[in-house]
């Protein structure tokens, strides 16, 4: 199950990228996200976490350079948050690979539907949360940034620390 919604990620994620460049007819862009989501996947199937991790991060840098260059905003988002998906649902195949030699299989399944919980919440609150950046632009000082900046590193290490204590 997690090795098929990883690759669902991926190809999400390379789907994403070419629709965004593809709309502009920047079709070296598009093709270099499809590269990536390609060499992605044949990492992940022959299990070569080096080659996945180059994937992640020419998936990443063509995110970035197409946040720079006029494209459509929405394929972006989704290509970012389908990356970052499927980043952890290798790294959580990864981790379950190790655990299924010592652990019963009802408590890895319960593990799995922990974890794809809350990766759904968090991928969903941050895809919120982009949409809502991309659409109200607000301008204030630098007062401001550095106040709303704080409150969200407050904020996140909250939910970290809650998130910790709840899966102990």
């Amino acid at each position: 199950m997690i090795a098929r919604l990883t690759t669902a990620a991926i190809v999400a994620a390379a789907g994403a990228l070419a629709w965004a460049y593809g709309a502009r007819g920047i079709w070296v862009g598009a093709a270099v996200g499809c590269g990536a989501g390609a060499l992605w996947l044949a990492g992940l199937w022959r299990q070569r976490r080096r080659v996945s991790a180059l994937a992640l991060a020419a998936c990443l840098g063509t995110i970035v350079i197409g946040a720079t260059l006029p494209l459509p905003i929405w394929p972006l988002l989704l290509g970012l948050i389908a990356t970052l998906a499927a980043w952890d649902l290798e790294h959580l195949a990864a981790r379950l690979r190790y655990a299924r030699s010592d652990t019963a299989a009802p408590e890895v399944r319960a593990l799995q539907r922990c974890h794809l919980a809350r990766l759904g919440a968090v991928s969903g609150v941050g895809g919120v949360l982009a949409a809502v950046a991309a659409t109200w632009q607000v301008r204030f000082g630098l007062e401001v940034a550095f106040l709303l900046g704080a409150l969200a590193v407050f904020g996140l290490s909250r939910a970290l620390r809650f998130m910790r204590r709840e899966s102990d």
